[in-house]
């Protein structure tokens, strides 16, 4: 499976990296090379970070779910609810949405068209 090509820019030059090509790397200049490796670490330890952080808020839940009874307001359920929002917005969406046309309309309304023609013709 082959990855994408990153494109990277370190000091102005511009490099097309990708974890199955090693030789664009070696080509780099050290000190180019030197700040992709700091800038990689930083990026790591920042993943490391959040993730101990959401392992703690996990525990912390969890510890919480055991220790205490979670109270809600009943008059605050739901209000911040997401997927309730959502819903909301679809279901207006929906209402100001044209139907669509099916095939027994376009059969009803080509019919009538008819008829207002043949009406028209005699009449005239």
């Amino acid at each position: 499976m082959s990855t994408a090509p990153i494109t990277c820019i370190i000091n102005g030059q511009a490099y097309k990296l990708s974890a199955d090509d090693s030789l664009a790397v070696q080509q780099m200049p050290v000190a180019d090379r030197q700040q992709l490796l700091a800038l990689l670490e930083l990026v790591q330890r920042c993943d490391q970070q959040s993730k101990a952080a959401v392992q703690q808020a996990v525990q912390a839940a969890s510890a919480q779910a055991d220790g205490a009874s979670i109270k809600v307001k009943p008059e605050r359920l739901g209000s911040g609810d997401i997927d309730a929002l959502m819903a909301r917005l679809i279901q207006e969406e929906q209402q100001h949405k044209k139907p669509v046309l099916t095939k027994a309309r376009v059969l009803r309304n080509t019919l009538l068209l008819m008829a207002a023609i043949v009406l028209l013709v005699l009449i005239f």
